[in-house]
């Protein structure tokens, strides 16, 4: 589990597989790319490098009101000037995302008021494989170094994978420019203090190296701790004697070590270029925990918990990707990547007894492998007539596996570990195997109806076939086959605002440990997977207004989801659950934007100052046949981003402060006992700050703060109407102080 392969005899196998099976003419025009570029390296007339990135799209907010999608994007000018260290720190503070876990621990995205579940995230056109919990590959995984634009795709357009129904988050590598650059960051921090507790540090270097040939290239490396701290704030009110519950006093540190790589080789050639991309992500964690339990009625101390675990999460890549324009008015694009990603999680557990005396002790050992082929081809056509139109007819595969292996274990007090029939059994049942087959084919035609209005039909057709075999034996195939129109529609009012629209077929495939046979154990709760789920699917409706001009920019949009076949787990008795299709939903929503430069009100000194904003209101509601009609777990009503950023180019400062608020996340289940459950996170504010100063030419210091607030995680909950539990988790702040170069 601990490196990362390559091999050529499963790839082989894989091809022969697609051309055996029904994939020849997706393959084909796959494959097409292949005989092209060799035939690009006699081409007697090469042109000169291009500058731009093959498959990626960095927008502008004045390049949106062109865009038949609706899309929202920050790119590398806009989020170097806040604290925005991972990728998950630029898409929190975009217009629509509630990032879930403690302060500081970004790993769960909620988009556009649903859970991590139901959005996809991809690079450079390829979406890689999680070995998570979800299909969504976790962005604090990912770090901002490696990227120049950061994209939200809030409604596809049929040229997009379809699954994922509350948007797709689109990451697009760095680009290559038009002269030798070299930047980078180097960075020390704490806790509450500037310690050198945590540090980053990252570079990148791009260059052309003769008028055809170019690379740019990327590594990061940092550490952080993050420790959540609850100091008698958990309070339960049921269990011991007399249902009186317990206080609990609780540190638990986690240490996250990143180490990534990113690396574009690019050959260009007459009509056309070719770029091979490498990608190393590789992520470590350190949990060292200690939980003390006091009777909360009378005080007295009544157990301890000593957790140690450590994490390992690798991802390795590479991608083909060409490109061939054959003349004006055809072009080409393809790619082909392979990609590999592993976890490897071992954790101890130790009881102790009110004496601290020994009272129990487990292990568990857990080993998870996702592997990824990934093939995609497309044609675009731009047709003049009376009504130009920009035609796109393409197809893609990808064949997925993942293989999961748990083992557990007890301990004794001297720290042996022996594996008991039980131990036996439950290893067995955790343990599965799954093959997906992915197919697609598309088309869409976006078509000048006048010089102003343009509508982009689409049609996409998926195929997914499913292999599933569980540790116990067990075994399922599935299939299934998805058609999807999708239309957008744009009008451009005038030079500067654009009206647009867009209605399109939208789902959402299972989680592999939801359809996988058997138990996945986290924690004390088991859950049963469930081969016979079908895919949450949806209708999307986007409708919005842009304004841009160099000045100011506004964005409305409005958007719905109506939802059947809501995939959620249920609680079939005490910490025992299973997955199943049980509800319909809806959602909508309402996302503004702004952006403001304080100049327009005719006073020179506030000239670098501009105003940041985006604000989203949320209304869901799942028809819960158990519970009754509800909103989607954890979803708040409102989430906001409010902030100014002052850029004096003359002097070289920049100085931003940003605040996110999110609003009161409730939650409401059923137990297995009957029992309804009514949990509440309370809203919350961030702020964070960044200042920058340059100190000649290329090079600058800077210094940044998170959550100045102090802002600690509060939930309270509820079960049957009574006062089950309350906590309250601290992180505090975070401080770097660091340089920065570019030359």
């Amino acid at each position: 589990m601990s490196s990362i392969s390559f091999p050529r005899a499963a790839l082989a196998a894989r091809a022969q597989y697609c051309l055996t099976y029904g994939g020849s003419a997706i393959t084909a025009l796959a494959l097409l790319c292949t005989s092209i570029a060799a035939s690009a390296q006699t081409s007697a007339n090469p042109t000169p490098l291009p500058t731009v990135n093959v498959l990626g799209w960095p927008l502008l907010e004045a390049e949106r009101l062109e865009q038949p999608a609706p899309i929202v994007n920050q790119t590398r000018e806009q989020f170097e000037k806040l604290p925005n260290d991972r990728a998950s720190d630029v898409i929190g503070r975009m217009p629509g995302v509630v990032l879930g876990g403690p302060p500081g621990e970004k790993k769960s995205l909620h988009l556009r008021g649903i859970s991590g579940d139901y959005s996809r995230v991809q690079i450079d056109g390829v979406q890689l494989p999680s070995s998570g919990q979800t299909r969504t590959f976790e962005l604090m995984n990912l770090p901002a170094s490696l990227f120049d634009n950061i994209a939200i795709i809030r409604n596809p357009t049929a040229e997009y994978e379809a699954d994922g129904l509350a948007g797709r988050v689109a990451l697009t590598s760095r680009r290559l420019g038009d002269k030798p650059e070299l930047n980078g960051r180097v960075a020390f921090g704490g806790v509450d203090a500037i310690d050198a507790s945590t540090g980053q540090a990252s570079l990148a270097y791009g260059n052309k190296l003769n008028e055809h040939f170019g690379m740019i290239g990327a590594v990061n490396f940092d550490r952080r701790t993050i420790t959540k701290t609850k100091r008698f704030s958990e309070r339960t009110f049921s269990g011991g004697p007399g249902g009186a519950g317990f206080l609990r006093d609780e540190d638990e540190p986690k240490t996250y070590t990143n180490s990534d790589m990113f690396l574009d080789l690019v050959r260009s050639y007459d009509g056309g270029e070719v770029h091979l991309k490498p990608l190393y992500l590789r992520e470590e964690a350190e949990l060292d925990k200690q939980r003390d339990q006091y009777r909360r009625a009378t005080g007295l101390f009544n157990d301890r918990t000593l957790t140690s675990a450590r994490e390992t999460t690798q991802t390795g890549g590479l991608t083909a990707e060409h490109k061939h324009e054959f003349n004006s008015t055809y072009r080409y694009e393809s790619l082909f990547g392979y990609a590999q990603t592993g976890f490897d999680s071992n954790n101890r557990e130790t009881a102790l007894t009110s004496a601290l005396a020994f009272n129990s002790g487990s292990r568990e050992q857990s080993e998870i492998e996702d592997g990824q082929y990934h093939a995609a081809a497309k044609l675009i056509a731009a047709l003049p007539g009376t009504l130009p139109q920009e035609l796109r007819l393409g197809g893609s595969l990808r064949f997925s596996d993942r293989s999961s292996d748990r083992e557990v274990f007890t301990l004794d007090a001297a720290g042996n570990q022996s594996q008991s029939l039980a131990n036996q059994t439950a290893s067995r049942n955790s343990d599965y195997n799954i093959e997906e087959r992915y197919y697609a084919l598309f088309v869409q035609d976006e078509i000048k109806l006048t010089s102003r209005l343009s509508a982009t039909p689409g049609l996409r057709l998926e195929v997914v076939e499913d292999d599933l075999g569980g540790g116990n034996g067990a075994r399922f195939e599935r299939r299934f086959i998805d058609l999807m129109p999708s239309l957008p529609i744009s009008y451009r009012l005038n030079d500067s605002l654009t009206l647009r629209g867009a209605v399109s077929r939208l789902l959402n495939r299972p989680k592999f440990d939801e359809i996988a046979p058997g138990v996945t154990v986290r924690g004390a709760n088991s859950f049963n997977g469930n081969p016979q789920l079908n895919p949450a699917r949806a209708w999307g409706l986007d409708v919005g207004l842009d304004y841009a001009t160099p000045d100011l920019f506004l964005g409305i949009n409005l958007y719905g989801r109506h939802i059947k076949d809501i995939i959620e787990q249920r609680e079939t008795s005490a910490n025992q659950y299973t997955y199943s299709n049980f509800a319909k939903g809806q959602l909508y929503g309402l996302e503004l934007e702004q952006r403001f430069r304080l100049s327009q009100l005719g006073w020179d000194a506030l000239a670098p100052l501009q105003l940041l904003a985006n604000q989203t209101f949320i209304a869901s509601e799942v028809d819960d046949p158990v519970t009754g009609k509800r909103p989607f777990a954890e979803q708040p009503d409102y989430v906001a981003n409010i902030g100014l950023e002052w850029s004096d180019r003359q002097a070289g400062t920049v100085i931003s402060l940003m605040a996110n608020i999110t609003g009161k996340r409730p939650t409401i289940s059923h137990d297995g006992a009957g029992a309804i459950r009514r949990k509440f996170r309370a809203s919350e504010l961030f702020l964070d700050t960044h200042l920058e100063q340059q100190l000649v030419e290329g090079v600058s210091v800077f210094l940044s703060a998170e959550n100045l607030t102090n802002q600690e995680r509060d939930e309270v909950e509820y079960v049957n109407g009574g006062l089950n539990r309350l906590a309250s988790i601290a992180t505090g702040r975070v401080f770097y102080l660091g340089t920065r170069f570019r030359f």
